[in-house]
């Protein structure tokens, strides 16, 4: 229980900001969708990005793309996309150097209370079959597994929910 409490102290979630733009051009960027995200390896795409993002809308509804601060460094980036009045989806992705400390389980619980905040009562998750971490960072994390689909690339994805 100490540990999460430090841990909770070292890690934040702020919305993404232009100060942002060199790290994502130099650590993420790579010209292909990646993680959901297409981070052209342009600049000035990547401004336009964060942007867009900013409106905190997507499709005609409530989305929000954040980043993950741990230590001061930006460790991975998480996302509330409302699904319905009562619902959203969530998603997060942490570098693989800053894995298997606790940073994701921590970023879901800011992201829970931010989901509360704004009326959500369920969060929705999406899990790719074969990633066993997350399906087992989500289980700790409290969602449970509701179904099994096959998404828009043709992979099997287990669908995580969880009550608020």
């Amino acid at each position: 229980m100490e540990n999460l409490k430090k841990l909770m102290k070292d890690i934040t979630i702020r919305n993404f900001t232009h100060d942002d733009v060199n790290f994502i051009y130099e650590n993420w960027a790579e010209n292909k969708n990646w993680q959901g995200c297409l981070f052209k390896k342009d600049k000035e795409s990547i401004k336009n990005l964060i942007d867009e993002w900013s409106t905190l809308i997507y499709h005609g509804k409530y989305f929000n793309q954040l980043i993950i601060v741990f230590k001061n460094q930006l460790v991975g980036m998480i996302s509330l996309f409302e699904k319905s009045e009562n619902e959203a989806s969530v998603g997060v992705y942490i570098d693989q150097y800053y894995r298997q400390q606790g940073i994701a389980k921590k970023a879901y619980l800011l992201i829970e209370k931010l989901a509360r905040k704004l009326g959500y009562n369920i969060l929705t998750a999406g899990v790719l079959k074969e990633n066993t971490a997350s399906i087992k960072l989500h289980l700790r994390c409290g969602f449970i597994k509701d179904s099994i689909c096959v998404n828009s690339k043709g992979k099997q994805q287990i669908k995580f929910i969880k009550r608020l």
